[in-house]
């Protein structure tokens, strides 16, 4: 009933309604996932001249086609299976696993202790990024890239406005921010609807990067407790040599700087995908950012996906080891590294491994190396405080 209310009604009662009516609907949408479609992916890898199986439990909610495409080469063929029971999820993989690779299942948050008991690593759909603004920005060598990338950026005279006027923000929708998700994800862009953004807006504001008299740029923000929360980004006419000319930096940059003006602590920088060499994880994690499981109230933000190595096949060892990620262990994210060395990993290689991957955020990191490890390698790992790194030959499927 909610759903078919005028937008105008929704926005005068969201605020009372909303959470309940989330909490409602999230309840709902967990008992409906009780019992799972099961389907059978096949295709070439996007790692070797093999193939891989897939078997697919649920829907595979949002992350599906990012997943499916850092695997497969192409779509790959999909068959139905039928269906089972989600505790039985396990000995149906267990059934399967002779003739499939891995294993993917989609679900609601509250089955992440569930999936770490039936052997799936758990990612969440979405990592989210805040920085403190009493911080300063990174500094030294690890923010050597940051500052020359910024110094290029400020070479093309940009600076910034902060307005609430309502035709710049339909200018931002129209000519920015939907040519550019467009132009960015394509089909695996998860557009967001006018009126959404426009609550969004209410809310916030709008910061528009300019050059000269043109608008170059938008960064949508949200204010909130306290938090300035930055949620969607947009370039003008989706054009690429605008990003290339820094104009997303400095849309971060003067959103930092108006945040510190205004005396809020916090900037949320929003989501990334949860594998560490994904592009925006990469850009956010320059800046000196901090990684937490989201808290918005949304269903993305609540999901999770369950992700299990079902065989030794190279082109899988393949996929994990050129493809690290952020994992949900007891409620604490943690970094999950694959190593394919023929040797057993040195100190330096693991250093080099920390200084790469490690994000303020991350309880810990776990690598994993089927050669072992040197003994100067186990000490420099047994002597982290707090322990941050975690060493293991472990298989990718035990």
């Amino acid at each position: 009933m909610y759903d078919r209310l005028p937008v105008s009604a929704r926005r005068r009662i969201s605020p009372v309604l909303e959470p309940s009516y989330f909490a409602a609907k999230r309840i709902f949408s967990i008992v409906s996932q009780l019992h799972l479609p099961v389907y059978q992916l096949q295709g070439k890898s996007r790692w070797g001249d093999g193939n891989l199986t897939t078997l697919l439990y649920g829907e595979g909610r949002g992350m599906l086609p990012y997943i499916l495409n850092l695997v497969y080469a192409d779509k790959p063929a999909k068959k139905k299976l039928g269906k089972v029971f989600m505790g039985k999820v396990k000995s149906h993989v267990k059934s399967y696993s002779p003739n499939a690779d891995l294993a993917l299942i989609g679900m609601d948050g509250f089955f992440s202790r569930f999936l770490s008991r039936q052997g799936f690593f758990v990612l969440p759909e979405w990592a989210m990024f805040k920085l403190d603004t009493m911080k300063p920005l990174p500094t030294g060598r690890r923010g050597r890239g940051l500052r020359e990338n910024l110094k290029r950026a400020m070479q093309y005279e940009y600076y910034s406005e902060m307005t609430r006027d309502p035709t710049k923000f339909e200018y931002f929708y129209h000519h920015m921010y939907l040519p550019y998700a467009d132009k960015k994800y394509g089909e695996l862009s998860l557009v967001g609807g006018f009126h959404g953004l426009w609550k969004i807006f209410e809310k916030g504001g709008l910061l528009l990067v300019n050059r000269g008299s043109e608008c170059i740029a938008g960064y949508l923000l949200e204010i909130k407790d306290q938090i300035v929360s930055g949620r969607y980004v947009g370039v003008k006419d989706g054009n690429v040599k605008y990003v290339e000319e820094g104009a997303l930096l400095a849309c971060y940059y003067f959103t930092i700087a108006w945040a510190k003006e205004k005396g809020y602590k916090w900037v949320d920088f929003g989501h990334c995908r949860p594998f560490f060499n994904d592009g925006p994880l990469i850009h956010k994690k320059r800046w000196g950012m901090e990684i937490m499981k989201s808290n918005r109230l949304t269903f993305d933000s609540k999901a999770v996906f369950g992700m299990k190595a079902c065989s030794h096949q190279q082109e899988l060892r393949d996929f994990l080891t050129k493809n690290p990620f952020i994992s949900i262990d007891q409620g604490k994210l943690k970094g999950l590294i694959f190593s394919q060395q023929d040797h057993p990993m040195t100190v330096e290689e693991i250093q080099a491994f920390f200084r790469s991957y490690y994000i303020p955020g991350i309880d810990n990191l776990v690598i994993s190396s089927l050669q072992g490890f040197t003994q100067e390698a186990e000490d420099f790992a047994s002597s982290q405080s707090p322990p941050r790194l975690y060493l293991t030959n472990q298989h990718l499927n035990e």
